[in-house]
């Protein structure tokens, strides 16, 4: 986040630059506008809606928590991709390879401890090769729903997207990423009504 004047304003890469050089290309967009740009539907302000019904389902207290008494681990991402392992090696880095885009730091910067989804995942007893299943769900369908979960099958996972529970900007960009998910996923992934 960045302040203009009174207003938080949230900072998203344009691409794949490294978040050390200075050219690298954002847009910096208004605090509350953050869903709708991503979803212009049932989907927008999906955050508040969610701590409502779910109150105890935040980060305030650490990387892991519960929902409705579940044990719930919660990871900060800003790429589409939860399961990203692109590494940043820069001057404030130390020239050392961070983690880039997941299990970034309050400000959104990479860290030096930052692990994957994978590792963290895996060092709870949740990974691939225990026979764990990952359902799917979330803003925006074709993008981060799609990405996260076909990545996530392409690490041996067993993997279902919850059709009911992801949205899109609109009914044609959520059924483009639910074919995505069926084209890529194939017989990998369990499509869930």
């Amino acid at each position: 986040l960045e302040r203009s004047g009174a207003e938080e304003l949230g900072v998203f890469p344009l691409d794949k630059t490294p978040w050390s050089d200075p050219t690298k290309p954002v847009a910096l967009v208004g605090y509350d506008k953050y869903l709708t740009i991503a979803a212009g539907c049932p989907g927008v302000d999906i955050s508040r809606r969610i701590r409502e019904k779910l109150p105890d389902v935040t980060s305030a207290n650490g990387k892991e928590g519960t929902a409705n008494g579940t044990p719930a681990l919660y990871l900060r991402k800003q790429v589409d991709d939860a399961f990203d392992e692109d590494r940043e090696a820069s001057e404030r880095t130390g020239g050392a390879a961070w983690l880039d885009d997941v299990d970034v730091d309050d400000d959104g910067l990479p860290r030096a401890d930052a692990q994957t989804l994978l590792q963290q995942l895996s060092a709870r007893g949740y990974g691939p090769a225990e026979g764990t299943q990952l359902s799917f769900v979330g803003v925006v369908t074709n993008r981060c729903v799609a990405s996260s979960l076909l990545h996530a099958a392409t690490l041996g996972y067993r993997t279902r997207c919850l059709m009911g529970g992801c949205r899109a900007a609109n009914a044609a960009a959520h059924e483009k990423g639910l074919a995505m998910v069926r084209e890529k996923g194939g017989d990998g992934v369990e499509m869930v009504e």
